[in-house]
């Protein structure tokens, strides 16, 4: 019913137009059966007497016709509308506060009346065309919900498993289990998304820094596979299985967000060819902590600059690898990496902003609480803690639930939809 609702949703004006137009309904029935009907629509009353006026003629109030809309309840685009009417019969925005108001009697005949009749055509169509089975978001379609709702981006990989696929969809309702364990992992997950898009803390400090290469620790000046030239450090093999590979241990992401990076380097010795290298980040603490940034090329002796902007977690590292080098290391250690001739990457400095910031307190903050001031609140572990504030609490907690609900619930929301939440 979701994506029924989401379609018939107009602007504010055209919603509230088509509730108005839908109030003409005495004019909606063609000649010859109004007199037949009349006895039994208890809603022909209420729209000719509240709507009648503003939307029938050659300049109806919002461009909209009272008469395109019919007792044809089994048409899909003119159910639509009647639920639009619906909704704003039960929210109250219709009839336009500043008119008349029909007694809550009429109102409730109306929706009656109306429900009815949509509920009947709803059962109609599904006993003949199906329907589809209600099932859970999978991991791919969670993350991508909480970003559009909240802006942010967090990896939950870690809390969500990899959803099963079935025929080669993984996205069919009958793969998609729901226990009690993982429903204790989606609300993991989700306060986790509210975590990073609350400013519960003080603006992050920005890390501004250029890392020479040549002060890493992962790089052993001489007895191995790297040669420390003028500009940097030349890379002659790559051995993940037996760790040799460059980690950057002077960087650490010290809070989630997005990260921008420079790397500068150059193929050395490769007679003119590029020299593809790949880049990961992660905790870096086991196999499963790493994961793919991207592939990258530089080319023969011209030093050239790889920028990209990525999302990190906190405590992430980043790891450059070499792709493509003919020798393995025992080769480039038994020639010695100063006396080695064959092709290699020089990385010579990497540059790290972030985390990258529009404004304090971020878009995700503002977009739930608005403008609310914050206040120092200390909890026994944070004595810097911040909590929104406010001299009316109920007032604004019903408002941002009311606003925020409008965006999943993709309709418009009323007292009995907010209720429990703010209870």
């Amino acid at each position: 019913m979701h994506d029924c609702w989401s379609k018939c949703r107009f602007g504010r004006v055209k919603g509230m137009l088509t509730l108005i137009a839908a109030v003409a309904f005495g004019n909606l029935i063609p000649a010859e059966s109004q007199a037949a009907s009349a006895d039994n629509n208890p809603a022909r009353n209420l729209f000719a007497q509240q709507c009648q006026k503003c939307h029938s003629g050659t300049k109806p109030k919002g461009d909209f016709q009272i008469e395109s809309l019919t007792q044809d309840f089994a048409d899909r685009k003119n159910r639509e509308q009647w639920l639009t009417v619906l909704e704003q019969l039960k929210t109250g925005e219709m009839p336009p506060k500043e008119k008349p108001r029909p007694s809550a009697q009429e109102v409730q005949a109306a929706v009656k009346w109306i429900s009815e009749r949509a509920g009947a055509a709803e059962l109609a169509r599904r006993a003949t065309g199906g329907r589809v089975v209600l099932r859970r978001l999978n991991r791919a379609e969670y993350a991508n919900t909480v970003r559009d709702l909240l802006g942010v981006e967090v990896d939950l990989t870690d809390l969500l498993p990899l959803d099963t696929s079935t025929s080669g969809f993984d996205k069919s309702a009958e793969a998609l289990h729901t226990s009690s364990y993982l429903m204790r992992s989606y609300l993991d997950a989700a306060d986790r998304v509210l975590n990073e898009a609350i400013a519960n803390q003080p603006q992050p400090w920005l890390l501004k820094k250029r890392f020479d290469i040549r002060e890493e620790r992962s790089f052993k000046p001489t007895g191995s596979v790297y040669r420390h030239v003028d500009d940097g450090v030349a890379i002659f093999a790559a051995w993940e299985s037996a760790n040799i590979r460059v980690t950057m241990w002077n960087f650490r992401s010290h809070v989630r967000g997005k990260y921008r990076f420079r790397i500068s380097g150059y193929g050395f010795q490769s007679e003119g060819k590029p020299i593809n290298f790949r880049v990961t980040t992660g905790t870096l603490k086991e196999v499963t902590e790493e994961r793919l940034i991207d592939y990258f090329a530089v080319p023969a002796d011209k030093p050239t600059v790889i920028e990209f902007t990525e999302q990190l977690e906190p405590e992430n590292r980043i790891r450059i690898l070499a792709e493509g080098l003919p020798a393995l290391p025992p080769v480039v250690e038994k020639i010695g990496a100063d006396n080695y001739k064959g092709p290699g990457l020089v990385i010579q400095w990497v540059d790290v902003e972030g985390p990258l910031m529009t404004s304090w307190p971020p878009p995700s903050h503002k977009a739930i609480f608005g403008d609310l001031k914050q206040a120092v609140v200390p909890s026994p572990t944070d004595s810097k803690r911040l909590e929104v504030v406010s001299s009316q609490p109920l007032v604004d907690a019903e408002r941002i639930l009311r606003d925020f609900a409008r965006r999943p619930f993709r309709r418009t929301v009323t007292d009995e939809d907010i209720r429990p939440f703010l209870a």
